[in-house]
C-alpha cells in the first residue's frame, strides 16, 4: 500500500516557486501590520481593525492552507516588532490557527464560492471569521494577561475580536473579489461616472468621518449619506465597486474615532466603539446583499 511521503516529509509540498511567495506573504502581513498598530491602535498591541487577519484568509484561500508559514513568521516578526516577551511565539500561533480555522470551515463546512457571487457566501464568511477571530483573540490576549503585558482582560478580549473580525470582512472579501480587475470602469463612456462616483464618495467620507469643511456643511454631515454612494457602485459597479466604497469608508470612519474628531468622535468613551462596529457591520451587509 502506497502512503503519500508527504505525511513523513511537509517540506515535499514546497518547491522554489513558493519561497517568493511565502516572503511576500510576509513582507505584506508585516506592512499591514505596521499601518494597522500605526494608524488604528487604541492599545499598544490592539488596534481597531487588524487588516492582517484578513490577508491571511485570503491568502490561504487563494494559494492553499500550505502557506500558513507565511502567517506564522509574519505574526512573530510584528511581535518582535511591537515587544519581546516570552509569548510572543504563542500570539503567533493564534494568529495562524485563527486564518487555518476560517479556511477549514469555509472549505469544509460549505460550498464556498470564494468570488462572493451570492450574498450567501459572504454572510457564511463573516461567521467563520467571527469564529476564527474568537481563537486569535482568547489565545493573545490571554497570554498578554499572563506575562503582564495587558490591562482590562475582558475588555481587550472584545477589542482584539472586533479587530480581527473587521479585517476579515473588510479585507478578505476585498482581495478575493479585486483579484480580478474589473472591466470597462475607464472606456471612455464610463470614466466620468467612475471618476465622479469614487471621488464624490471619498470626499463625503472625509466631511462626515474626518470634519472637511466642517464649518460650511457640518449641519448636514450624517453617516447616513455613504449609503447613497454604496447604492450607486452596487448598481453600476458591481461588487468591485460596492467593496472599494465600503473598505474606503470604514477607514475614514475608523480614522474618526482614532483622531477624535468627525462622526464617531467619542464613540470608544460613549459605546466602547460599539456604534461604529455595528455601523460598519450594516454597511457591509447592505451593500454586499
Amino acid at each position: 500500500m502506497d502512503i503519500d511521503n508527504r505525511i513523513f516529509n511537509p517540506l515535499k509540498m514546497y518547491d522554489w516557486t513558493d519561497l517568493p511567495w511565502l516572503i511576500g506573504l510576509i513582507l505584506l502581513y508585516i506592512l499591514l501590520a505596521k499601518v494597522s498598530l500605526t494608524y488604528f491602535a487604541i492599545q499598544p498591541q490592539v488596534s481597531l481593525v487588524w487588516t492582517p487577519s484578513g490577508l491571511s484568509v485570503a491568502a490561504l484561500l487563494i494559494a492553499g492552507k500550505k502557506y500558513w508559514p507565511g502567517v506564522f513568521f509574519g505574526a512573530l516578526f510584528v511581535n518582535l516588532l511591537v515587544d519581546t516577551h516570552a509569548g510572543m511565539l504563542v500570539i503567533a500561533i493564534g494568529n495562524t490557527l485563527e486564518a487555518l480555522t476560517c479556511v477549514w470551515l469555509l472549505n469544509h463546512l460549505y460550498r464556498f464560492d470564494s468570488s462572493l457571487t451570492q450574498p450567501q457566501h459572504y454572510l457564511w464568511l463573516s461567521l467563520t471569521g467571527a469564529l476564527g477571530a474568537c481563537v486569535s483573540a482568547l489565545i493573545g490576549t490571554t497570554t498578554l494577561h499572563l506575562v503582564g503585558g495587558l490591562t482590562q482582560h475582558y475588555v481587550a478580549l472584545l477589542q482584539w475580536w472586533q479587530g480581527d473580525f473587521l479585517g476579515i470582512i473588510m479585507l478578505t472579501p476585498l482581495i478575493l473579489v479585486w483579484k480580478k480587475l474589473p472591466i470597462g470602469w475607464f472606456k471612455s463612456e464610463r470614466l466620468l461616472e467612475t471618476i465622479t462616483c469614487f471621488s464624490l464618495s471619498f470626499i463625503f467620507g472625509q466631511i462626515i468621518f474626518l470634519d472637511w469643511f466642517h464649518e460650511s456643511f457640518g449641519f448636514i454631515t450624517q453617516d447616513y449619506w455613504i449609503f447613497l454612494f454604496v447604492v450607486w457602485a452596487a448598481v453600476r459597479f458591481g461588487l468591485h465597486g460596492t467593496l472599494l466604497i465600503i473598505s474606503m469608508s470604514t477607514i475614514q470612519a475608523l480614522l474618526s474615532v482614532v483622531h477624535d474628531i468627525g462622526f464617531f468622535a467619542h464613540d470608544l468613551e460613549k459605546s466602547g466603539l460599539f456604534n461604529i462596529w455595528l455601523y460598519i457591520l450594516v454597511l457591509f451587509f447592505v451593500g454586499v446583499t
